[in-house]
């Protein structure tokens, strides 16, 4: 599966207003409304952009389906999930814990807006990302794949340096899980590693 990079960062935009709480409300009020300014006046929101060869359903279903994401999102090869609970709807909630250093992790939200197969907006509580966040998830047709576009907005300007390279590295996997499930007619999210021995 072939990857592109070359559009992560292109612009990181803020949220207005860029109070923590008022980040927040764009994602409560059903869209996480973000605008574009010059990257000199960046605060408040991460931008990222990245290509896949898979269908934007397969991507869509990649983020909402418990047993592939507990593959991906939020694990590392060295610490996949131990649990993955998603109800993907609006109102629904994720739950995804792994064990790090003998105690459990837990990575939480609620989602917001969750429209098969070009949205998803939730608010993420996570020890990863630091303070809790608003993310949107836009998948639109490209090529003969599609590109994710996903917004991270946080009250917490120093979170953003350790989200940006969180995501890189969460998408990069989302990335590899895609490709297993596309080339490999024996994959099976099931059947790969779901806890530490």
């Amino acid at each position: 599966m072939t990857s592109d990079f070359s559009l992560h960062d292109a612009v990181w935009p803020p949220v207005q207003p860029t109070a923590g709480e008022s980040a927040l409300a764009g994602v409560r009020s059903g869209r996480l409304r973000v605008q574009h300014e010059r990257p000199a006046q960046r605060r408040g929101a991460l931008r990222l952009v990245r290509r896949f060869d898979a269908s934007r359903a397969a991507v869509f279903a990649a983020w909402i389906d418990a047993e592939l994401a507990g593959t991906w999102l939020f694990a590392t090869a060295g610490r996949p999930m131990e649990t993955a609970t998603i109800d993907a709807c609006a109102g629904g909630r994720f739950r995804l814990t792994e064990r790090r250093s003998g105690r459990s992790v837990v990575h939480h939200g609620r989602y917001f807006e969750v429209e098969p197969p070009d949205r998803i907006a939730f608010v993420l509580h996570s020890p990863d990302f630091g303070a809790t966040a608003a993310v949107g998830i836009d998948i639109a047709p490209r090529g003969r794949g599609c590109a994710l576009t996903l917004i991270h907005a946080s009250p917490a300007a120093a979170d953003m340096p350790r989200a940006r390279q969180r995501w890189l590295g969460l998408l990069y996997g989302l990335g590899c899980t895609l490709e297993l499930a596309t080339t490999d007619p024996g994959f099976s999210a099931s059947s790969t590693e779901r806890s530490p021995a």
